[in-house]
């Protein structure tokens, strides 16, 4: 089960092994990168193989505050994947690139058997993400000025709810003296499909993007996306990253994939916008707005059967 979404793991831990299968005293680490190319706004893993240790090794990876346009999103705890006769250790940890350019992993310092190992130094290459070549930016509208709202006259509004509440409050009181209080209806739960739909449109309404509040219109999407995720298909979504939900939806969800490269596509854009300060045209914006709409329509639950009344 541990090898078998990433054969690369099981070579790169099977190699460490065998060149180091006659120093079982000697505790030695390396490190090696999912891929040596990143575009901004993707995410690549590191994982750090300890071979000889006979307990959890430690690991410092404050090196990794120095670099510049690359953070660390999650780290793993190291996990034992040796054999009786080599002891081995790994631990993985989730990157993402947010600047273009070349980048230096340094050596990571680690503390096992006794003592101080480090693993080899690693080239990261970021690279931009080629646009379509279509793409062109939107023309620069005039500020829309915000329309007069009743909440702009709070303190009345909010004297007639008091006094509105008071009304009721004697009212109920009252009837509640009389008669028994009558029991509660139910209320069934709003399908997620239904509170995704709604959401969606009242987004589109605000239009944030004309204001310049992108990253507060992306934030908004992708916890709309998250929420109707989480409910549809039973995934944690809401704490996942977005290559974490495209996994769970490829492993469980039997989604097309025409399908997951639309929500893949408004994921990256969206990391795009709040993790690297990107600033996509109005044009892209709208566009990826009904790109959800359509994935919400292609994954809506199919309604039940109608049966006759007899």
């Amino acid at each position: 089960m541990y090898f078998r979404n990433n054969p690369n793991r099981l070579l790169f831990a099977l190699t460490a092994m065998l060149l180091c299968g006659g120093l079982r005293a000697q505790v030695s680490a390396s490190a090696a990168l999912d891929s040596a190319q990143v575009q901004v706004g993707s995410t690549v893993a590191l994982r750090v193989l300890v071979i000889g240790a006979g307990q959890p090794p430690g690991a410092d990876y404050s090196a990794l505050d120095t670099l510049t346009g690359v953070e660390v999103l999650q780290t793993e705890p190291f996990r034992e994947i040796g054999t009786k006769e080599v002891k081995a250790w790994e631990q993985t940890l989730l990157l993402i690139a947010f600047e273009p350019g070349e980048r230096r992993i340094p050596a990571i310092p680690v503390q096992a058997g006794g003592q101080i190992v480090f693993t080899e130094p690693l080239a990261l290459t970021v690279l931009m993400p080629k646009l379509p070549p279509n793409a062109t930016p939107a023309p620069i509208k005039d500020i829309i000025e915000e329309k007069r709202r009743l909440s702009d006259a709070w303190p009345w509004a909010l004297g007639l709810v008091i006094l509105a509440a008071a009304a009721w409050f004697f009212f109920f009181w009252k009837k509640r003296r009389k008669t028994a209080a009558a029991p509660p209806s139910f209320v069934p739960e709003e399908p997620p499909y239904e509170v995704a739909v709604r959401q969606l449109a009242e987004l589109r309404r605000r239009q944030y993007w004309l204001s310049g509040e992108l990253k507060r219109h992306y934030t908004d999407l992708t916890d709309i996306l998250r929420a109707y995720l989480s409910r549809r298909f039973r995934i944690p979504a809401l704490s996942e990253t977005s290559a974490g939900i495209l996994q769970d939806l490829t492993d469980s969800a039997r989604l097309n994939d025409a399908t997951l490269q639309r929500l893949e596509r408004i994921l990256h854009h969206a990391d795009m916008v709040k993790f690297a300060k990107a600033q996509p045209p109005h044009l892209l914006t709208e566009e990826l707005l009904a790109e959800a709409g359509r994935f919400l329509e292609e994954t809506r639950p199919p309604a039940p059967p109608i049966t006759a009344a007899t």
